[in-house]
């Protein structure tokens, strides 16, 4: 019967997915546990959490949970597992599921780490991992991390699962949550990738303790993670917030820097292109002021390409304002080549604007090559045109090879 009942399970939720197919400084820096209050859906207050391991790392269903009444049928299932396995849509699936991990304690965790296990592996269940080992922290974090580390796959499920897990007991009592990263670390170094979970977690209650946190870390695995979740939080709190902490990244740490800024902008410029362009006009000239660039010319040139050309062209510092019309080009000569083509024209030739003639070139080489051997041949620097001739040349003989054999002969015959 057990086999049975497993069974059930796992074609049930397998049919759900597949049609959706955290001493010093940094310990002063955590701030008090938080007891949990809330009620779950069915009046259960969440148990506190225990340092204890009270539900195993194990895939084993408990008998006692399975035996045959007097009549000989197999016990009636939680009734959460029970409509999960029932449910007819995806929707009504995942709500049982969410009811299920919500109720779960030590009584009926083997149960819903069941139903969990009865998923195909992989990246297709890991909202309902997510979900397990958040709710599995609040009252046994040492069990959840124990079977993340020893159940689950190292490639696909296994950090995220441990981050998942730690993220929930820092966010209820992140000395201890700390504590366990610190003594599990298997590098035994500075970096610790663990702690990023943990300042996770601690974002969640208290920002600003995880933001000291955050710079405490030195440079490595763990900084990099935990920037990716606080980059997020103050973006969500509002542009002016995620640009006074871009402020604060150490001046002469440039490659972290850069590549933070880049974060910072591309979601500030999801929200607000414009203001992102502003901030980045307040930048010196650098690959850290260009990666923001290249985010905000990205996301504006969809909601209004004029704006966004308009900034680029008006940039004051000339290789700053090169960089910006190369890549308006080549992001806007996709979208719309004739308008790409109408504003350039309001441009005189000039070697400033070769690169950004060169993009062009190269965006239209596959759908109009004569067109782009005309506009290479725009190009002032000899090298740089009989690059871009060669390109659009070559396109050309995919498509006409007699036409295009004929004008280099006519006109660029040392590039035949």
């Amino acid at each position: 019967m057990l086999s049975i009942w497993v069974s059930s399970i796992a074609i049930s939720f397998w049919l759900g997915t597949e049609f959706a197919s955290k001493d010093g400084d940094f310990q002063n820096a955590l701030p008090q546990p938080v007891v949990p209050t809330s009620k779950a859906k069915n009046g259960l207050t969440p148990s506190p959490i225990v340092h204890n391991d009270s539900v195993k790392a194990k895939n084993i269903i408990p008998s006692a949970e399975l035996q045959q009444s007097p009549h000989g049928e197999v016990m009636a299932l939680p009734p959460n597992l029970r409509r999960a396995m029932k449910a007819s849509g995806l929707v009504e699936r995942l709500g049982a599921y969410l009811d299920a991990v919500r109720a779960m304690d030590a009584g009926n965790a083997e149960l819903v780490i069941a139903a969990f296990e009865a998923l195909p592996t992989g990246y297709g269940r890991h909202l309902e991992m997510k979900l397990l080992m958040r709710s599995w922290a609040t009252f046994d974090p040492v069990g959840a991390l124990a079977y993340a580390n020893e159940k689950l796959d190292a490639k696909s499920e296994r950090r995220f699962a441990v981050a998942e897990a730690l993220a929930e007991w820092a966010s209820l009592d992140s000395q201890a949550a700390f504590n366990w990263a610190k003594s599990n670390n298997d590098g035994k170094s500075g970096d610790n990738p663990l702690l990023a979970g943990v300042i996770k977690g601690v974002a969640e209650n208290d920002l600003q303790a995880a933001t000291e946190m955050f710079f405490d870390l030195p440079n490595g695995n763990a900084r990099w993670q935990a920037s990716n979740h606080l980059v997020q939080k103050y973006v969500e709190l509002g542009v002016d917030e995620a640009i006074a902490w871009a402020e604060r990244i150490p001046q002469d740490e440039q490659n972290f820097r850069e590549v933070l800024l880049g974060q910072i902008g591309s979601q500030i410029a999801r929200k607000d292109p414009g203001r992102a362009a502003k901030w980045s006009d307040t930048m010196e000239a650098g690959d850290g002021r260009n990666r923001i660039i290249n985010t905000v010319l990205g996301q504006w040139v969809g909601k209004d390409a004029k704006a966004a050309a308009d900034w680029s062209a008006n940039i004051e510092d000339a290789g700053t304002r090169q960089h910006a019309m190369t890549q308006l080009t080549s992001y806007w000569a996709v979208r719309d080549p004739v308008a790409t083509a109408q504003w350039l024209n309001d441009f005189p030739r000039s070697t400033e604007m070769d690169p950004v003639v060169g993009a062009f070139v190269s965006r239209i080489s596959g759908r109009d090559p004569a067109g782009a051997v005309d506009w290479a041949r725009s190009i002032v620097d000899q090298k740089q045109q009989d690059l871009a001739l060669r390109q659009a040349l070559t396109a050309w003989r995919r498509i006409d090879k007699n036409a295009a054999e004929s004008w280099t002969e006519l006109n660029a015959p040392h590039l035949r």
